[in-house]
């Protein structure tokens, strides 16, 4: 079995309860004998991180590999990047997935749950419906609307929120959910073809 894992961060590298939930999961299935490769989407978040996985490589079994250069090591340049930089640099990072994921059809696409990741995924399955798709969920999409979020996490957690309940849940085969809340939640969702897993 193949696994790509898109995401926008290194998981090897970056310190979160998240990351260490989905590097516990990468390495069992690696432990099982699946072939793993990592794809980070938005650069680096330091330059440690930079010097010490530099563009590709291996950890253990795992293979990874970088497809945005950028370096994000201060708070000015992590929100520009986010909100400036890579909005207009997407279609670049969108097209150098393609060409790293269409040399082989054989594989589950497996995503972090980032709106950007999302919309890839949509467009993706819409020219290779063969291909399956995975994504890990572990917590609702409307934690945008907390009473101390910033107008622009609002905005874009309410886009991504939307994006996801009209489009992208139908674009994935499969989805694991972390609580049996969440699981409940979404199997009110109209039918489609997409299995939802609880994986606590």
């Amino acid at each position: 079995m193949k696994i790509i894992y898109l995401t926008n961060f290194n998981p090897f590298f970056e310190n979160s309860a998240s990351a260490n939930r989905i590097l516990s999961l990468l390495e069992g299935l690696s432990n099982f004998g699946a072939e793993i490769k990592v794809i980070i989407t938005t650069g680096y978040r330091s330059r440690q991180e930079l010097k010490r996985f530099g563009k590709n490589g291996f950890i253990g079994n795992i293979g990874y590999q970088y497809i945005c250069f950028i370096k994000s090591s201060n708070l000015w340049q992590r929100r520009f990047n986010k909100y400036v930089l890579m909005p207009l640099i997407q279609p670049l990072i969108s097209k150098r997935i393609q060409n790293i994921i269409k040399k082989d059809s054989n594989y589950i696409l497996w995503t972090a749950c980032r709106f950007d990741l999302l919309k890839f995924v949509v467009e993706h399955k819409k020219r290779y419906p063969q291909i399956k798709t995975f994504l890990e969920m572990n917590e609702y999409l409307d934690i945008h609307k907390g009473s101390k979020t910033k107008t622009i996490h609002r905005i874009i957690g309410a886009a991504r929120q939307n994006y996801f309940e009209a489009q992208a849940f139908w674009a994935y085969d499969g989805i694991a959910l972390m609580t049996r809340a969440l699981v409940r939640h979404y199997e009110l969702f109209p039918k489609s073809g997409t299995k939802l897993l609880h994986l606590p």
